[in-house]
């Protein structure tokens, strides 16, 4: 078979993303192949448009197409509690959980000055000067439990503690239904650590 060079350049980017390996990234640029001319198009136009409407809310960093975000503009919120996160996608579970009616913050990326990632990169300053000026009283941390992230966590604690701000962390541990047999021995531990008394 002759070699298909744009094809092949066209999973070599269809591979770039999460959990799309070879035989994936092939099968979605076949299917891409077989579309319309106005399919594609419209794909097309639909990526420009997400990439030309789509930004950061310049008040908590939520991934947004008005000025400011729908979250950050909505009266019934309370800005007692403010969940800080990594990933704007992770606001969307977070706000099924009808227990949670507080605000979020999004930071750029972790601090790792291994990586020369700063407290300016990560957006910290700002997320600290909005901690004072709508006067949050806990900020939630929900990171995950890498090296970077736990390194954030630090900073961003030992900072907030100085200002009297509550610091809490979501729970990490064995998730509903899941048998023991197979959870890992770290997840055991945050667990153990994390546990509650029973009332």
């Amino acid at each position: 078979m002759n070699e298909l060079k744009s094809f092949e350049k066209l999973k070599d980017n269809l591979e770039k993303f999460p959990s799309i390996g070879a035989k994936s990234a092939e099968r979605i640029a076949y299917n891409l192949l077989n579309m319309s001319d106005e399919e594609i198009e419209e794909f097309i136009s639909n990526i420009h448009e997400v990439k030309t409407k789509i930004h950061r809310c310049p008040n908590c960093g939520l991934l947004t197409e008005q000025e400011t975000c729908t979250i950050c503009t909505d009266p019934t919120r309370s800005h007692d509690k403010c969940i800080l996160m990594l990933d704007s996608k992770d606001v969307g579970a977070f706000d099924k959980v009808e227990s949670f009616n507080g605000v979020y913050h999004v930071l750029r990326c972790n601090i790792n000055p291994g990586k020369q990632q700063t407290r300016k990169d990560s957006g910290l300053d700002e997320f600290l000067s909005r901690v004072e000026n709508e006067k949050i009283k806990e900020v939630i941390v929900a990171f995950g439990g890498t090296i970077e992230e736990e390194i954030t966590i630090s900073i961003v604690t030992k900072i907030l503690t100085t200002k009297n701000i509550k610091v809490s962390r979501i729970a990490r541990g064995i998730p509903r239904g899941q048998t023991l047999e197979y959870v890992d021995s770290l997840t055991l531990s945050d667990a153990l650590d994390g546990r509650i008394e029973i009332k």
